[in-house]
């Protein structure tokens, strides 16, 4: 058996069966090359290969792509069966659908001289896994546990629908946390939303308040930005204090 993107062939001792499963398979291989050669998805698939799982707003900041331009090639990869995703309400987590997907980056890149994908190392999967920014707020293990301590003390409210909103005790909570929250930022822009964090099957906080959580703790000079990722890391300040608010799971 003889198995090439998006089909699979029977051989046969026949030579024009052989010559029809070499035509398919050179289709098939045509059409796989022409996902890749957009650079746009060259870089989408290149991103899943080295980071892993990731949402959509995520892969959008960090690739520098618009929503809906970021969407539409997803699509595309994913009815040609290079990615998969995974739904839970609006949040989409996108993977890559294969093992061979990754090495098949790693041949391309080889072949213009580059030493190809760059997996994430145990350590920095694990990095991410804690504590990382999503679009503009907290996500990981800390984001996680910092929203659910939040909505356990008051301070927040979810509805059913996954919508938050401030509760009794918000401004202090938010107070000890160094958001005031007057400072918030006047517009449309959805308050808060439980967003589904794809790491740890929980929920972090996002929307304007989430936002301003994070822009917080950065100002107090409790997270720092790892430059060129969106691992975010605890200061010493920010364990002594953060951490000392948190529940020990």
């Amino acid at each position: 058996m003889v198995v090439c993107w998006g089909s699979t062939v029977h051989a046969s001792s026949h030579p024009e069966h052989r010559d029809d499963e070499q035509g398919g398979a050179v289709g098939a291989a045509a059409d796989l090359a022409a996902e890749l050669a957009s650079p746009v998805r060259l870089r989408v698939l290149t991103h899943l290969a080295r980071e892993g799982a990731c949402q959509v707003r995520e892969m959008s900041q960090t690739l520098g792509l618009g929503d809906s331009q970021l969407s539409n090639h997803l699509a595309r990869l994913r009815r040609r069966g290079l990615v998969e995703v995974e739904r839970s309400g609006r949040f989409a987590t996108y993977r890559l659908a294969d093992r061979d997907i990754r090495e098949l980056l790693d041949v391309l890149y080889a072949a213009v001289g580059h030493p190809g994908v760059q997996d994430a190392t145990p350590n920095r999967r694990a990095a991410l896994a804690y504590c990382r920014s999503c679009y503009d707020h907290l996500a990981g293990e800390l984001g996680v546990r910092l929203y659910e301590w939040l909505l356990r003390r008051g301070a927040l409210h979810q509805d059913d629908d996954g919508n938050v909103d401030f509760g009794e005790q918000a401004e202090r909570a938010f107070i000890d946390l160094g958001v005031g929250l007057t400072a918030l930022p006047a517009g449309r822009r959805h308050l808060g939303f439980a967003c589904r964090d794809w790491t740890q099957g929980r929920y972090h906080l996002g929307g304007a308040l989430g936002a301003a959580l994070l822009s917080g703790l950065f100002e107090r000079e409790w997270l720092t930005r790892e430059p060129g990722s969106r691992v975010l890391r605890l200061t010493g300040s920010g364990e002594r204090n953060l951490l000392a608010l948190l529940p020990r799971e």
